[in-house]
């Protein structure tokens, strides 16, 4: 059982992140010009793009490991039309002692 709920935070954790990084290209965050993680004013950049969403984005200084920014979205799950969606688990997978499987979706005709 923990498994599974482990497979379900770890699932929706890399749904935040990556729905993060759609909302950030998509609303091109970045494309107003200047450093792309500060204001218009030169102070930090974190600002709420929608009811309990905020996006921010820091600088990292500059290191022997590197340097460059680093972008985060923040999800307030009590804010209202926020809601969690669980994928259900994939029978054949279940069979097979795991909760998902990996496989292709045909495309179809548009």
């Amino acid at each position: 059982m923990v498994r599974g709920l482990d497979s379900r935070i770890g699932g929706l954790i890399n749904f935040l992140l990556i729905s993060g990084v759609i909302v950030v290209v998509v609303l091109g965050v970045s494309a107003r010009g200047g450093s792309p993680c500060s204001d218009r004013d030169g102070s930090p950049a974190g600002r709420e793009i929608f009811e309990g969403i905020t996006y921010g984005c820091e600088r990292l200084e500059p290191s022997e490991e590197g340097s460059g920014f680093v972008r985060w979205v923040r999800v307030d799950l009590t804010a209202p039309g926020i809601e969690l969606y669980v994928t259900p688990k994939d029978p054949t997978a279940v069979s097979q002692g795991w909760d998902y499987r990996l496989r292709r979706i045909p495309r179809s005709p548009h």
